[in-house]
This record gives C-alpha cells, sequence and structure tokens, in this order.
C-alpha cells in the first residue's frame, strides 16, 4: 500500500486523482462545493477566538490534494472574517508529492502567505499552530488483520494474488474483543503522525470517514476505487486509490481523549454555519445536490466524522 500510493509510480506521488476536472477516481467534500471550505473558515474563525484572539497563528493543512479546501477556506475567512485574516501570518500545505505541490500552487497563487513542506515543523513555533487534515488519515498505509479458529492472519501481497498469513496477535482497539471472523487494520503511521500534531499544534481538525469505533461491523475496511467505482485491492497498483476506514477512538486516545470532540460531519457543518452559507445559493441543483452529499446519512453525513484537538494546557 505504501509503494502503490507513494512509490516512485505511486498514486498520490502523480496525483492520479487530479489529472481531470471533476476529479478522475473520487471526489472529496471541497471538489464537491465551496461551502465545505467557508464552512472550515467559519470554524478556523472561531477556533482562533478560542485560542484567545492571538495577534499571529499559523495554519497548516496536511495533505491538501489540489488545493481547493485551502483556497476556498482563506477566501471566506478574507471575506467574512477580516481579523482573523489579518492574524494569519502563514500558511503551511503539508505535502509529500512535488507533483501535488505544484497544482497546489497553481490553485493558490493568490495568497502570497502560502509555503509548501513535507512534514510538520519538528518544535512548536512561536505563533499558536492550528493543523486541518481532511481525508488525509483514510490514505496512511494500513495492514489488514483477521482472527480464524487458528489465530490471527494477516493479508500478504505474493506476485499478483492476495493471501491471508499466520501472524502474532496485532494490538487490538482499545476495549475490543474481537470473536472469530472478526477482521479489522492497523495503520503503522498514525502513532508517529499524530504525535508529531499533539507535540507542534495547539489545535487540529481531522475529517474523514470511518466511525467512533472501529470496526463497527468486525470486517476489513481496505478498499479500492478508480473511475468512482470499486475495484479489487490488486487493480493496477498505482492507479487505483486505496483507503482505509478510520477508527477516530485510536485518534482520539494517540492525541488525547480529554482534548478531543467528535461529530458527524453533518452535524459539525450544520454547528458551522453551513445554512446560512448555502441559502444564497438556494435552490439551485448543483447545491441541492451538494448539501444532499455532506449532510445526508447515508451520504458524507454521518459516514464521516469530524475530531477537533485543542491543547489542554491552553
Amino acid at each position: 500500500m505504501q509503494e502503490a500510493l507513494y512509490g516512485p509510480a505511486g498514486y498520490y506521488t502523480h496525483g492520479r486523482n487530479f489529472t481531470t476536472t471533476p476529479p478522475r477516481d473520487f471526489i472529496t467534500a471541497p471538489e464537491l462545493t465551496p461551502l465545505f471550505g467557508a464552512t472550515l473558515a467559519n470554524w478556523m474563525a472561531a477556533k482562533w477566538q478560542q485560542l484567545g484572539a492571538p495577534e499571529h497563528f499559523i495554519l497548516a493543512e496536511l495533505g491538501p490534494g489540489r488545493g481547493s479546501l485551502m483556497h476556498d477556506l482563506l477566501t471566506h475567512l478574507h471575506a467574512q472574517h477580516p481579523v482573523c485574516y489579518a492574524a494569519l501570518q502563514a500558511v503551511l500545505l503539508v505535502e509529500v508529492s512535488p507533483f501535488l505541490a505544484q497544482l497546489q500552487q497553481a490553485t493558490l497563487k493568490q495568497f502570497t502567505r502560502c509555503t509548501w513542506a513535507e512534514s510538520l515543523p519538528t518544535f512548536p513555533p512561536e505563533p499558536p499552530l492550528v493543523v486541518v487534515g481532511n481525508e488525509v488519515l483514510d490514505a496512511l498505509p494500513a495492514q489488514p488483520y483477521r482472527l480464524t479458529a487458528q489465530g490471527w492472519e494477516e493479508l500478504w501481497v505474493e506476485d499478483t494474488t492476495l493471501n491471508w498469513q499466520p501472524c502474532a496477535p496485532p494490538p487490538l482497539p482499545q476495549g475490543w474483543q474481537p470473536a472469530v471472523g472478526a477482521a479489522f487494520e492497523v495503520i503503522p503511521s498514525l502513532p508517529a503522525l499524530l504525535n508529531s500534531v499533539r507535540a507542534v499544534a495547539s489545535s487540529a481538525l481531522f475529517i474523514d470517514y470511518g466511525s467512533p469505533t472501529l470496526p463497527p461491523n468486525a470486517q476489513s475496511t481496505v478498499q479500492a476505487v478508480q473511475r468512482h467505482q470499486p475495484v479489487p485491492l490488486l487493480h493496477a497498483p498505482g492507479e487505483s486509490d486505496l483507503t482505509v476506514h478510520i477508527n477516530f477512538a485510536e485518534v482520539a486516545q494517540l492525541l488525547g481523549p480529554t482534548a478531543c470532540t467528535l461529530s458527524p460531519l453533518a452535524d459539525f457543518l450544520l454547528q458551522h454555519g453551513l445554512p446560512n452559507l448555502a441559502l444564497p445559493y438556494l435552490p439551485h441543483p448543483a447545491t441541492e445536490s451538494a448539501l444532499h452529499r455532506l449532510l445526508h446519512p447515508a451520504q458524507m453525513g454521518t459516514l464521516h466524522q469530524a475530531l477537533c484537538y485543542t491543547r489542554s494546557t491552553l
């Protein structure tokens, strides 16, 4: 999965999803409508006030895709929250793909405060740092496991086939007691990423598909998608997207449970003003379709979660 996504011929290395408009394989919320980024700008302005309205702060986005989210967030922040926007000292786009970084630079060329890096800073910057990540955790390479009557097995790739091999018991989600037939995934790089966020960020927002606890149905969630259709996991490696659903209980545990709040995406967007933002564009089929996708329980409304972290010492 690491090689297929981030290797020399990897899916994100070459920005496969963003080589067309609309995106080739999947559409994230920022590509669906600019109202999503505008709603996150409202969240950002409220968070800035919660942090004490500092004279300066830094905003960082992990895995910015085409740059659409940051473009819409900054556009709305500038128009509707000018004092907060004036305090925004710098915008850091954290991107490991040079191809995608070029797309982001083109999308964000009007915003001169934007800079790029392959990772978050090692030490906390002097101004408060706020981190945003939309559908970035699900793109971290994952290892599937399943429990059989004979013990635990892990999924292996051998040549062009997938095989389950016996293995030692994996680290289980906290409090989970699986039955035979249960399956779940471990994301090895998740602790290091979230530890770096906790070390340098005053606040963070992660939006992704997943559940408050996983696995809700004791089923593997690793999936491959190409041209908006599910495909076999080994279908055209490097040409198909590979993702995994997120266990937000684990994310909260790594960041600090008392420092995190979790809500379904629909609740989060409603709380931060999406209806008022959408009102001038209604009735319009594209806006109505976008709102349905973002808010309906069978769409992104409850399939996606929004986790907000605020450093507990603040």
